[in-house]
């Protein structure tokens, strides 16, 4: 051991250069621990990136669910496919919009911008003019191209509540489910 390091200190203090093939080695030694570096920076960035959709997503989630509470809560009118045991409940076709639309139109619920997975900005369609369509949110809501989608959103007309089934995601990844009972506080509900 003592004589490699002193055949190297002979050498570090020797006016000659490296070899060719010792200049080689320090190239490929720098080359592998880039290429490791490289490979760790890009699998750190993609985790980061995911746990921030997941940290993203769930904020999302709190703000549709807000949105969709004070607008379901005291929708006036809602139109339903009939598909409940009674004829009146089932899935929501149109409701009456509280804050979303414009000389007392219909809206129902939609994606706009979808990506692959379906995931993309809620939006209320005006069914009486449909370039009317609104998003419920700014495009600033939907970072780091996490999108949502309604699943379903149901009305039973017996207990006056709505079942909205909410995902947020980005692509071909669910971040948040949400299931989310909203009871409707109006007496009577025209429609249904």
């Amino acid at each position: 051991m003592a004589r490699v390091f002193c055949k190297l200190k002979k050498k570090l203090h020797t006016s000659h250069g490296f070899s060719l093939s010792e200049m080689l080695v320090a190239v490929l030694i720098i080359l592998l621990v880039t290429g490791v570096l490289t490979v760790t920076v890009s699998l750190a960035s993609a985790q980061f990136q995911k746990s921030m959709r997941n940290s993203e997503s769930k904020v999302l989630a709190s703000t549709l669910e807000s949105v969709f509470l004070s607008e379901l809560a005291y929708t006036t009118e809602v139109h339903t496919d009939g598909s409940g045991s009674d004829g009146k409940s089932g899935n929501v076709i149109s409701f009456q919009s509280q804050n979303y639309s414009m000389e007392g139109a219909i809206s129902s619920v939609g994606v706009s911008d979808a990506d692959t997975g379906g995931y993309g900005k809620i939006i209320f369609y005006n069914a009486n003019k449909p370039s009317e369509s609104m998003k419920i949110l700014g495009d600033g809501s939907y970072p780091n191209e996490i999108g949502a989608k309604v699943e379903s959103l149901t009305y039973d007309a017996e207990t006056r509540d709505f079942t909205l089934k909410l995902q947020i995601g980005c692509k071909d990844t669910t971040y948040v489910e949400r299931e989310l009972t909203i009871h409707n506080e109006n007496g009577d509900i025209a429609g249904v």
